[in-house]
């Protein structure tokens, strides 16, 4: 927890912390390009949404502007055993502690174990001690802050060019959800073979 002992940290914190971490480390004449995976392409989507000067956004299996409620309500009926991994993983906080849900959710059933997922198992242990207020969070996701009326993001007069990949075994962000940040964004996903954490 942090030193005051709360279990929560606002969407907003995690964008300011990007912002002056750009303003410290940046040179002044270059531009960063901001690369964010999972829920860090959420903050890097609000940080260039704020308006951030960035040569580039590349948004890498990155949850959906409107949310993640969009793949766990197609999961629920369709694949009720992927809803339920994924409730145990983020909600119940075992994607730390539990390996089959680790592997279910972020990679694949047939990862094996060892070093790898043990280290990857201990991150995911550490960064669930704080977690994000979702409650405050599903209301400042771009796809409820700066639509357009023709359901893109309104401020791609001003974007820097943009990235979009996904992974085509990725639990979290499936298809779908994957399309939402393209169409938002007016650009064309990549799709690569692999989960989640496809970077692994």
């Amino acid at each position: 927890p942090q030193v005051t002992g709360e279990k929560t940290v606002q969407l907003e914190e995690h964008v300011a912390d990007i912002r002056a971490f750009i303003a410290a480390v940046v040179p002044r004449d270059q531009l960063p390009v901001l690369v964010g995976h999972s829920f860090g392409g959420m903050f890097a989507q609000k940080v260039a949404e704020a308006g951030e000067p960035l040569k580039g956004l590349a948004l890498l299996c990155s949850v959906a502007p409107s949310g993640t409620s969009g793949t766990v309500g197609r999961y629920i009926f369709r694949k009720p055993g992927l809803a339920w991994a994924i409730v145990q993983a983020f909600v119940l906080k075992k994607a730390g502690t539990n390996p089959a849900v680790c592997r279910k959710v972020f990679f694949s059933d047939d990862t094996p174990g060892g070093e790898d997922l043990s280290r990857y198992m201990e991150n995911f242990k550490k960064d669930s001690v704080v977690g994000l207020d979702l409650s405050s969070a599903l209301k400042q996701f771009p796809g409820k802050t700066s639509v357009g009326l023709d359901g893109r993001a309104d401020w791609l007069e001003r974007a820097p060019p943009l990235f979009v990949l996904g992974a085509e075994n990725d639990v979290v962000v499936d298809l779908p959800a994957l399309e939402e940040t393209a169409t938002f964004y007016g650009v064309e996903a990549v799709v690569v073979p692999g989960p989640h954490e496809v970077m692994h």
